[in-house]
């Protein structure tokens, strides 16, 4: 039994065929189209014997509409080895060529198994899914005298262009699971309310410590994460590696060091920074960032205005 991710290749790089290469245990394939653009890169390897009921699947019966339910097995381990490597032809190939290569969507590869009889290798897959993961998407209709009273309030906080731009700007990154830059957008929203021009850690914080609306809603921001278990859990875990008490001044403290985190990055340091592969390490944490700054923006723009509860993925 083989199994294998193969990922949607984007850019303008070429190749006279589609060409397998076998290194170590994996073997690569390089998908080509008509036209001899690489249009995929599959890596794929044999399943160990002792895995291979890891990779089962099964068909039930189908309910409602459905002809049939299929469950289909796998070994998260195994999958996230084979994305490492995806990751590697990334950045060798996207660099070899010059930038040729934009990029391999390795973060929602289809999966594909071969079930292969001994002594042979099975020519095509037995079946090639994919799994889809992103946001809910929001969809609002507006009225004419909704549309009106928003052109009003534009012209009557005319300062608050620049923070929804940053607000709009930080849910695209977010959409597209860029959380480091999301971050950032999110964060130089409270940083501009509420820093005071300030920028080194004890003088931000003592700006920060001046208001109490921003500790309110830092407040606010710590009950509504403890409504979502699996965020509630990580961000926990934030104020435990920090040594940071889990009060709304420990939080604005922790939002502070995860900007200093996000800024840098060192191979050698213990401390997490972020990188093109770890961006959903920093989901929570651009969660709760962007709640504050929705917050923030919502009490100048209109005190009684709601906006959209925290959202996760699919």
């Amino acid at each position: 039994m083989r199994f294998g991710i193969a990922a949607s290749a984007s850019g303008s790089l070429y190749c006279q065929e589609t060409t397998v290469v076998d290194v170590e245990q994996f073997r690569f394939e390089f998908r080509v189209d008509d036209n001899k653009r690489l249009e995929a890169v599959c890596i794929s390897a044999k399943v160990p014997s002792e895995l291979e009921k890891d990779f089962a699947w099964v068909v039930h019966p189908g309910e409602g509409g459905s002809l049939l339910h299929l469950t289909l097995g796998g070994n998260s381990e195994f999958r996230e080895d084979l994305v490492t490597q995806l990751q590697v032809v990334e950045s060798h190939l996207a660099f070899a060529s010059g930038g040729a290569l934009l990029s391999l969507d390795w973060d929602t590869p289809k999966e594909e198994l071969w079930p292969e009889a001994e002594g042979q290798e099975a020519s095509s897959a037995a079946y090639s899914v994919s799994r889809v993961r992103g946001y809910r998407p929001t969809q609002v209709k507006m009225g004419k005298e909704q549309i009106r009273s928003i052109l009003v309030s534009a012209r009557r906080v005319p300062e608050l262009v620049i923070p929804k731009a940053f607000f709009r700007e930080g849910l695209n990154y977010q959409n597209r699971f860029q959380y480091a830059q999301a971050f950032y957008s999110f964060y130089f929203i409270i940083e501009g309310f509420f820093a005071g021009g300030k920028f080194r850690e004890r003088e931000v914080l003592r700006e920060f410590a001046k208001s109490a609306q921003l500790e309110a809603i830092a407040e606010d921001t710590i009950r509504n994460m403890a409504g979502l278990e699996r965020h509630a859990e990580r961000l926990h875990g934030l104020f435990v590696s920090m040594k940071l008490p889990e009060t709304p001044r420990g939080l604005l403290k922790l939002l502070f060091r995860v900007r200093g985190n996000l800024h840098h990055y060192s191979p050698v340091s213990s401390t997490k920074h972020a990188t093109p592969f770890n961006q959903y390490e920093f989901e929570t944490v651009t969660l709760l960032a962007m709640y504050m700054a929705a917050r923030a923006i919502a009490v100048r723009d209109d005190p009684g205005m709601p906006f959209a509860p925290m959202s996760t993925p699919n």
